[in-house]
């Protein structure tokens, strides 16, 4: 049906951000494209739809759905296929969707504009959503609700092939289920042919018919879902991925990371890409540059006969070493215990901690009820040890983060909350300023914490010039390249802006900015949403060596439960603002007790 032979991407400076990618997708059917940020999959996406950035090119390759070659394509033909037999979901559904228009007129609009057969109701009903969503705005749903919304419209042009760009990266673990039942059932009733762009594994476990994996630009293996699976995969990148996944079924054992990151587009080292990440390496991978064969990527797949008797004769890596954990650092963390960093000495008491919005109506917007966002909450968090928080989008977890840090307003939040002893809901002026270098927040989403006008430079050295007065210039910028590198970025980025980032890259420089003050409490709300598994493994790693080596607390605020027991000392489950399940995040985790903890652990993918 969607045949994609030999795209080449040519970006605004004249390097390939994809090269040589080949797919091929088939009615009825998902394809899984994995990867880590910036090895093409979202270029190689927008390609298709022929919806890439100003300044970036198609140079090269051939499209065709069915008999339509859509490279080819007047743009006004394309606009009308765009949308109808061929659409889209993008990753934020907040930034797709009109914050002027309600649902139903947005959903009426994709109708008009392809003659759809189904009416708006009806749309609603295909996706999930109640009659009552269609004259709402975007900003009054959930995250959920968006995504549904989001795919009503796409449906209303009844397309044959759907491509979802991480469709579920920002939602809840049962949200998340939701919206992947719901797209498996609308490919099944449909027979639509599903892209699906994921770095979940979890999520291509569950919904991938066929996956291919990209790596720098290139395909550097295609399988059999259930075949990866089952055997982990021929190509050591692959297999790599698989290593430092973390999993519900793996808890206990220790969570690997992957070293190095993916070379820049463009500047892809001689012979394999892969290459200088490879455990397994040998030296004739550095001088030649393997084709796709078998489906497979490397001059020495893990399966293939050994080239010789002696397995490191002529620089060819043994079987054995591609066969275990390749490119994964041995320096590794385990599932959380108690660390000796961890101490009795009581950074964070909360105590009847309460979040309290005013529901308005009428025209002299009078209060007529209240919204308990935050209900009695009791919380303790020692120094050296992280608490992580968890639950569904709307329980509360980020209204009690806020008020933590004095981001609410005063008239909504009561109750006590003592940092270092000091009770904090009264600070006022310079007293406030010192909790902000007390305690600092990592945000969810890094496309809207980091300032779009400022270089990287400039915005990490703003909160060191607030907060760290006693700190000149030099010291400054030498606290900055040492945290820039910490988390896995070159120095080099400093004088770029935001925009020249992945998504991945950007929350790696939001957790650099928040650990260039040196805080005692870091509140970490969904710090890795926007990660690969590969950089996850690497930032968790590096958090917990910075607690190791400071004595700091995290308040960890996460919907990735398998992450809660590597990373977690204890846990708080947390549903309609109260806290319902609290304990040893091992013990939560192995055996929850509370029906609500069940029901989560029981929705997570994978």
């Amino acid at each position: 049906m969607l045949t994609l032979r030999d795209l080449v991407v040519s970006l605004p400076d004249g390097r390939h951000g994809v090269d040589g990618v080949s797919l091929a997708l088939e009615a009825g059917r998902c394809l899984v494209l994995l990867g880590e940020s910036g090895c093409g999959k979202s270029l190689t996406a927008l390609s298709l739809m022929r919806l890439l950035p100003e300044g970036v090119t198609i140079a090269g390759g051939q499209a065709h759905l069915g008999a339509q070659d859509l490279f080819a394509l007047p743009e006004r033909r394309m606009r009308s296929l765009r949308g109808g037999r061929l659409a889209m979901v993008f990753q934020e559904p907040m930034s797709s969707l009109n914050p002027v228009m309600t649902i139903a007129a947005q959903i009426e609009e994709a109708r008009a504009a392809h003659g759809s057969r189904q009416t708006v109701a009806e749309l609603l009903d295909d996706v999930g959503l109640q009659p009552q969503h269609a004259q709402s705005y975007p900003f009054q749903l959930s995250g959920g609700q968006r995504q549904r919304a989001l795919i009503a419209m796409m449906l209303a042009g009844e397309p044959e092939v759907l491509i979802a760009d991480e469709p579920t990266t920002a939602l809840d673990v049962t949200v998340q289920a939701q919206i992947l039942r719901l797209l498996r059932d609308l490919q099944s009733r449909r027979a639509m042919a599903l892209l699906l762009i994921t770095h979940d594994l979890g999520i291509a476990r569950e919904m991938g018919d066929t996956v291919a994996v990209l790596y720098a630009g290139q395909v550097v293996e295609t399988v059999a879902a259930q075949d990866l699976f089952a055997s982990g995969g021929r190509h050591p990148y692959t297999r790599a991925l698989m290593q430092v996944t973390p999993s519900l079924g793996r808890r206990g054992q220790p969570l690997l990371s992957l070293p190095g990151s993916v070379p820049l587009a463009g500047a892809w080292p001689r012979g394999c890409r892969f290459a200088p990440r490879c455990s397994a390496v040998a030296p004739r991978c550095r001088e030649a540059s393997p084709a796709l064969e078998a489906g497979v990527r490397c001059l020495f797949p893990v399966g293939a006969a050994p080239a010789s008797p002696d397995p490191l004769q002529d620089g060819v890596p043994s079987r054995a070493a591609l066969g275990s954990s390749p490119s994964c650092a041995s320096a590794s963390f385990g599932a959380a215990t108690p660390r000796e960093a961890a101490t009795e000495a009581v950074l964070l008491e909360i105590k009847n901690l309460c979040v309290h919005y005013p529901l308005r109506r009428g025209l002299l917007q009078r209060t007529v009820d209240w919204v308990r966002a935050v209900d009695g909450v009791d919380l303790r968090l020692n120094r050296g040890e992280t608490l992580a928080l968890v639950g569904e989008s709307g329980c509360g977890k980020s209204s009690l983060a806020r008020a933590l840090l004095r981001l609410q307003p005063a008239a909504t939040v009561r109750g006590q909350v003592r940092l270092n002893g000091e009770e904090i809901l009264n600070l006022r002026g310079s007293t406030l300023q010192t909790l902000r270098r007390c305690a600092q927040i990592v945000f969810q989403d890094p496309f809207s914490s980091l300032d779009p006008r400022m270089r990287v430079g400039d915005s990490l050295e703003e909160g060191l010039q607030a907060l760290r007065p006693e700190m000149d210039s030099a010291a400054r910028r030498q606290q900055i390249e040492r945290m820039l590198k910490r988390v896995g970025l070159d120095v080099s980025a400093m004088p770029r802006y935001p925009h020249a980032f992945s998504g991945g890259q950007r929350q790696r420089l939001a957790i650099a900015r928040a650990l260039c003050i040196e805080p005692q409490l870091l509140i970490l709300d969904e710090p890795t949403s926007a990660l690969d598994v590969s950089v996850q493994a690497q930032v968790l790693a590096l958090l917990r060596e910075l607690q190791a080596e400071h004595g700091l607390a995290y308040l960890f605020i996460t919907h990735n439960l398998p992450l809660v027991g590597y990373f977690a000392d204890r846990v708080a489950v947390m549903q309609g603002g109260k806290i319902v399940e609290a304990g040893a995040a091992e013990s939560v985790m192995a055996a929850p007790q509370h029906p609500y903890t069940q029901a989560l652990l029981a929705s997570a993918p994978g």
